[in-house]
């Protein structure tokens, strides 16, 4: 078990704890994300719409590869982008790879009342002109299993503070309404701040559903604390494809509902 590893020790997330790896390539979510530009009063300037389809196409020992639909509504207009992929990594890794999680020690938080002991996992990359570290806070029985996650990227030399990002689960097994059904869910803030901006966000995540993410909230403030941008997400639907393969290769496969011999999507 991760968890379990001694300090210094490398360590690997392992993918049933990934909010697409562990579910069969095929399924697939869409979610719809509505986001204004705000003026120096305030004032909407321009406004968007935008649905993205999320299809996983495959899985392996390092990540999996998405594939992205996405439709975009601009003042009644529709653009339809090219569909393209992406890798994801387990753990954070950089390109879709693994990253160099090692063991450092251990923690408590407190989650909305509930006190849960975690594992923290450390990783550090460089490419030569970004240094980027990154502390997780993982445990193996608590959706959504990483419960806090710090990233700092630095210039190479570590003095110059470019961009810092904490995610934090703030309540877990929380009931929340997935269209036609009462999930259990985690409510996530995300905090990224640049040199002359930073984002904000609440979102709540239930890994019955693949990717995970069931709605959002989020506003762009920039260096003076202005509002500029917020936006709001809802997922529309999702489907899960049957696990044939999956379980074959002994894949871990967990749905509340009955398993289906193909895709299906909610009604």
């Amino acid at each position: 078990m991760a968890a379990d590893a001694a300090e210094g020790q490398p360590v690997a997330i392992p993918r049933e704890h990934h909010a697409w790896a562990r579910f069969a390539p095929g399924s697939w979510s869409k979610v719809r994300k509505w986001m204004e530009d705000l003026d120096d009063q305030g004032k909407v300037k321009s406004a968007s719409t935008t649905e993205t389809k999320t299809t996983l196409i495959g899985v392996d020992d390092s990540g999996c590869t998405l594939q992205m639909d996405v439709i975009v509504e601009i003042a009644g207009k529709r653009f339809v982008a090219q569909p393209r992929q992406v890798r994801v990594g387990y753990d954070g890794g950089a390109n879709g790879g693994r990253a160099d999680l090692r063991k450092t020690g251990e923690a408590t938080l407190d989650l909305g009342g509930r006190t849960t002991r975690c594992a923290i996992f450390e990783s550090m990359a460089d490419d030569g002109d970004t240094r980027v570290v990154s502390r997780l806070h993982y445990s193996e029985t608590v959706p959504p299993f990483i419960l806090r996650r710090e990233t700092i990227a630095t210039s190479a030399d570590g003095k110059q503070v470019l961009e810092q990002t904490t995610v934090d689960a703030l309540a877990v097994e929380m009931p929340q309404k997935v269209l036609t059904e009462l999930l259990s869910g985690a409510h996530m803030r995300t905090v990224r701040k640049q040199q002359n901006a930073s984002t904000l966000t609440l979102e709540v995540v239930c890994l019955d559903v693949p990717g995970g993410l069931v709605s959002h909230t989020s506003k762009d403030l920039d260096a003076s604390g202005k509002l500029v941008r917020r936006s709001t997400l809802e997922l529309l639907d999702y489907g899960v494809a049957a696990p044939v393969e999956a379980a074959r290769r002994g894949f871990f496969f967990q749905h509340s509902r009955s398993r289906r011999s193909q895709t299906v999507s909610r009604p």
